[in-house]
């Protein structure tokens, strides 16, 4: 750990409390996701930030140190890296809802999870990805497709309003009136704006919502992909999925969400299965929590994980780089989704997310799902 770091812990534990600083060697955290490289454990600085003014202090504190930050909002960023300081938001995760404006106040370290079932409780669905314990700020930061995208867009398109910490440690308000242009970037800009403590986002009311997982034999890949871009309607999201299957033979998943009239989602939904034979259909009714929980069925705590995305045009344009994922997967917990992305405000495309994870502890474990990996998001 670099002198300047240890200086800032120490001076932040004197300043907030030494029962917020976290300082030494492994990681308090468990295996995390990586968007290149396993992370080792290393010695590390971790501030546990309970609001925004112990934000402010970190933020200040590595400024005038010199150190770089990062942030952890929910449970898949980045674990502590060495000469980083890292401040933890998980305590800042409140979710507030007003049903009668169809808005939720999100607090920084606030997950897709909780905020999807604070959401629910009152009769509401929120965009919010496709993993519940993914941050809701970095969801919205990074954009955020999801099965319901179609429908209610992207989570980035449903943020509101914003509180954020600067890289000078000053605290901003934007909406669409104060900062328009820092909330326009916010909206899928990425993370390097500043931290983001709390969030204001739409939700939305969904009269119905039926939703489950069809599962085709591998051989039936290629004509169901090639079927796929004829689905269109704003109230069907599509997402297709490469994965090893109960056997280790790679599968075709496609997860469909539909939020129209129930009449019509059956139709849409047997023209699907009408596309290959199915090996496995279960499509129904379906809560919103229960709807990341088929996506988050894939992603198992305690390992480590790569993440990597890239932009495509089509199903069309996407199909070449699936088969070729899915002939060389190399583990059971490799797999390539591919989400819509469509509505009123975005173009229709597709982003590829490839994922493979690995478990923790083992010694040159995860070279060749890293591999993997690069070669199928180069393709």
């Amino acid at each position: 750990m670099g002198a300047d770091l240890e200086s800032v812990g120490r001076g932040l534990a004197a300043r907030l409390g030494a029962q917020k600083v976290w300082a030494g060697t492994p990681s308090p955290y468990g295996p995390a996701v990586s968007g290149g490289a396993a992370v080792a454990q290393r010695a590390a600085v971790v501030v546990r930030c309970a609001d925004a003014e112990d934000v402010r202090a970190a933020v200040r504190a590595a400024r005038d140190a010199g150190v770089r930050f990062s942030v952890r909002g929910g449970g898949y960023e980045r674990e502590p890296q060495e000469g980083v300081l890292t401040l933890d938001l998980a305590a800042m995760g409140h979710v507030e809802v007003d049903t009668a404006a169809r808005v939720a106040a999100v607090g920084g370290g606030a997950t897709a999870g909780e905020l999807t079932a604070a959401a629910h409780r009152h009769g509401l669905a929120a965009a919010a990805g496709t993993s519940a314990g993914a941050g809701v700020a970095g969801i919205v930061l990074h954009g955020g497709p999801g099965p319901l995208t179609g429908r209610i867009g992207l989570a980035a398109d449903n943020l509101l309003a914003a509180r954020v910490v600067l890289a000078d440690g000053h605290l901003v308000t934007t909406d669409e009136t104060r900062e328009p242009g820092l909330l326009r970037a916010l909206r899928g800009g990425g993370g390097g704006l500043g931290v983001v403590v709390s969030m204001r986002v739409r939700l939305h009311r969904l009269p119905y919502l039926s939703a489950g997982a069809i599962v085709f034999a591998w051989s039936d890949a290629a004509a169901v992909l090639a079927g796929l871009d004829g689905f269109s309607a704003p109230e069907l999201t599509v997402t297709a999925g490469v994965l090893p299957g109960p056997g280790g033979a790679p599968v075709l998943l496609l997860v469909p969400a539909w939020s129209g009239a129930p009449g019509a989602g059956e139709v849409q939904v047997a023209a699907l299965r009408r596309l290959g034979s199915p090996l496995t259909a279960h499509v129904g009714p379906l809560a919103p929590p229960d709807l990341l929980a088929l996506f988050d069925a894939h992603r198992p705590a305690g390992a480590h994980r790569v993440v990597l995305t890239r932009p495509l045009a089509s199903v069309a344009a996407a199909t070449p780089m699936l088969l070729a994922a899915g002939r060389t997967l190399p583990s059971p917990l490799a797999a390539v989704f591919l989400h819509p992305v469509h509505g009123a405000a975005h173009p229709r495309h597709h982003l590829a997310e490839i994922t493979a994870a690995w478990p923790s502890g083992l010694d040159g474990a995860g070279s060749a799902e890293l591999t993997w990996a690069h070669r199928t998001a180069a393709l």
